[in-house]
């Protein structure tokens, strides 16, 4: 069920009175390597399908996209003087795709978007060398940093769609995530805000009081509207953060830390109010990845998962979707391969229990979109024939076969056909 801001804050609201709530238990599916790619896989982003992308680390880089039928695939070399080098860092609910081509340091890379097995490169801003787009929405906005060649210091922030191409951020504002709804999260001037591009509304959260109020930014939002990010605290040697989570109604409060970490980063937000991040306590420490849950708080990832004894630590937790299912970085027990790995986290409670069931709304556009609302409606159907019209495999792949009790009966195979058509109708037909 889709809910409104107003409802959204009054569950973030639960967090500060019930913070002893039981918490949820999550399966562990490790992502797997790309052969010749053994140093590290680095996930970065997941959408309500289950589709997580990122990139794996060897010598150079490389850009992977997962999901349950394909596991883990190298994507195409973006057509680019440095393709060989690639980063995959976001990907919204249609399965496109926004990454980097270049070797990634910090200011030489260009950015792409990865639609239908086809790669654009989005270009930069006048006088900038490159780009790196953060975040892509359901209706293909993106948002992020054009870089220079000078260094972070010149960086600029933009805007861009198929109809503006890219356009830079208004002066004072940094573009860090943007909702389907046009609205835009980062910081106006130093202060974590939110800008709607359609109306112009501008909301700013503060920061958080005490040593941690010498700036802020919003890193993630919902499409509540609310959002998370940090708050900072620079000293003269260093600058660090602590998480927080805000809402168009609710004040700015912090997230806490798993043990007074020196950096505590919320990386995302779910339509549920759920955080994960990390806590950081020096620069060479693995840190602990977590979620922050209304009516739980801050629990370590490690106390959450199954067979906890197989792993030596989660140390980052990027990316969380609307069915609570979550990607963090980690690495397993000794004799089990603890080289650094990413993890897909799932709840054993699953949020949503109705297959055919995919969404509130059939529109990018409209409230709910890829968020299932316990009903099946016209928009349900509509909305698979989106995914499958995409050829979104993490959608719209359902089946090898519609005939009922025949091989592959349900199990996704990795390719599209009219057989996960005629298996949609068949489970749509049938009901919750």
């Amino acid at each position: 069920m889709t809910r409104s801001a107003s409802t959204t804050t009054a569950v973030l609201a639960c967090a500060l009175a019930a913070p002893h709530a039981l918490a949820q238990t999550y399966s562990v599916t490790d992502l797997g390597r790309i052969p010749g790619f053994g140093f590290s896989t680095v996930g970065r982003a997941i959408n309500n399908h289950g589709q997580v992308v990122g990139s794996v680390q060897n010598a150079g880089t490389l850009a992977f996209s997962w999901t349950e039928a394909t596991g883990i695939v190298a994507l195409p070399a973006p057509p680019h003087p440095s393709g060989q080098y690639s980063s995959a860092l976001d990907v919204n609910n249609l399965g496109h795709i926004v990454g980097t081509a270049g070797f990634d340091d910090g200011y030489n890379v260009f950015g792409w978007v990865y639609r239908r097995g086809q790669h654009t490169m989005l270009g930069t801003l006048p006088g900038q060398n490159g780009s790196r787009p953060l975040a892509i929405n359901d209706l293909g906005e993106i948002v992020g940093i054009a870089t220079a060649a000078s260094g972070l210091g010149q960086r600029k922030w933009f805007y861009y769609s198929e109809a503006t191409g890219m356009v830079e951020s208004p002066p004072g504002w940094e573009f860090r995530d943007i909702s389907n709804q046009g609205v835009v999260a980062g910081s106006f001037n130093g202060i974590a805000a939110t800008l709607n591009l359609r109306t112009n509304e501008v909301r700013t959260f503060g920061t958080l009081p005490g040593s941690f109020s010498d700036g802020s930014f919003a890193q993630s939002i919902n499409e509540s509207g609310d959002v998370c990010g940090d708050s900072l605290n620079r000293t003269s040697s260093t600058t660090l953060y602590t998480g927080f989570v805000a809402g168009p109604e609710m004040p700015i409060f912090a997230l806490g830390t798993t043990a007074n970490g020196s950096r505590d980063e919320a990386w995302a937000i779910n339509e549920f109010g759920q955080v994960c991040g990390e806590s950081l306590f020096s620069s060479s420490s693995a840190g602990i990845a977590w979620v922050w849950t209304p009516g739980v708080g801050l629990t370590p990832i490690i106390d959450m998962v199954e067979n906890p004894e197989n792993y030596i630590y989660f140390g980052q937790a990027n990316a969380i979707n609307d069915h609570g299912m979550i990607v963090a970085r980690g690495s397993k027990a000794s004799g089990l391969d603890p080289s650094r790995r990413t993890f897909l986290l799932r709840p054993l409670v699953p949020v949503f229990d109705c297959p055919a069931d995919l969404t509130t709304a059939a529109s990018p556009m409209a409230p709910g979109f890829a968020v299932p609302d316990g009903t099946l409606t016209n928009e349900d159907f509509f909305y698979y024939l989106l995914q499958f019209n995409e050829q979104n495999l993490a959608a719209a792949d359902l089946t090898t076969t519609a005939i009922p009790g025949g091989p592959g009966y349900g199990v996704p195979d990795g390719v599209l056909s009219n057989e996960d058509f005629f298996y949609y109708l068949a489970i749509f037909a049938a009901g919750c």
